[in-house]
C-alpha cells in the first residue's frame, strides 16, 4: 500500500506526474495509484490538469509538517 507522505515526496521530487508514474515507482496496481491520487484530491493536497498531477499549495504545507514531525521521532 502507497502511504500518503509517499506520495506527496514523489509529487514533490517530480512536481508534475501521471497516475501510471506511482505504478512504477512502487509497483502498485493502476486502480491503487488511481485511487490514491483522487482521496488526496479530496483532500485538496493534489489537483489534476489535463491527466498531470502536481501538490496544491497546501500539499506542500502538509508535506512540510509530516517531514517535520517525523525528524522529532
Amino acid at each position: 500500500m502507497i502511504t500518503k507522505v509517499e506520495v506527496l515526496q514523489f509529487l514533490k521530487s517530480k512536481q508534475f506526474i501521471e497516475f501510471w508514474g506511482l505504478c512504477e515507482k512502487f509497483g502498485c496496481a493502476v486502480s491503487t495509484a488511481q485511487g490514491r491520487l483522487w482521496r488526496l484530491k479530496k483532500e485538496g493536497l493534489v489537483e489534476n490538469s489535463l491527466g498531470k498531477w502536481s501538490l496544491t499549495e497546501l500539499g506542500h504545507r502538509r508535506l512540510a509538517y509530516y517531514e517535520k514531525r517525523s525528524k522529532k521521532t
